[in-house]
């Protein structure tokens, strides 16, 4: 008869109590740095046309959108620190049930402002892009700067997925 250890500890996966504090300091660092990458090419992507310029501060959505951004590097810097102790001491440094309702309804909110920000952005690049301009050159510096737009898009859509692992193993609260 095969004697089974009734003792042994399975097989430890990725989601064990004892790494979870590493998952989301990484995945707060990775918001925040695609968040900080994201809103930096958005608010440089700069186009020049006649005497002035085209950039985020004509539309109204790309001006919401780094607005979310910001909100969002502020939140994950809040937090962040927050994360590394989680990640050093294996504990929370407010072990408190309060602390974590407040957190997780705000990482809730926080996430559902990204994901509304990512969608406007990106439906606003893919809808402008398509966009007919009767003057020629003014057609060519628009597809251009929204051509440029696809690149802080990808890098949101990162940190929203990012903010969206960091915000489901943050309410984890199994140990």
């Amino acid at each position: 008869m095969v004697e089974y250890d009734y003792d042994e500890k399975p097989f430890s996966s990725f989601s064990s109590p004892n790494k979870i504090p590493l998952l989301v300091l990484i995945a707060r660092v990775v918001t925040l740095a695609s968040l900080l990458i994201s809103s930096l090419v958005m608010y440089n992507n700069k186009v020049p046309y006649m005497n002035g310029q085209i950039d985020y501060t004509i539309f109204d959505t790309f001006r919401f959108v780094l607005a979310i951004m910001i909100m969002g590097i502020c939140y994950t810097i809040l937090l962040l620190p927050f994360a590394a102790y989680y990640t050093i001491a294996k504990k929370q440094l407010i072990d408190h049930h309060i602390f974590h309702l407040v957190q997780l309804i705000a990482d809730q909110i926080m996430f559902g402002l990204m994901a509304s920000a990512a969608g406007a952005s990106l439906a606003a690049t893919v809808e402008l892009s398509k966009a007919k301009f009767v003057d020629d050159n003014m057609s060519e510096k628009m597809h251009s700067y929204f051509g440029l737009m696809y690149v802080p898009n990808a890098f949101f859509v990162v940190g929203l997925v990012a903010s969206l692992i960091s915000t489901i193993l943050s309410s984890n609260k199994s140990e």
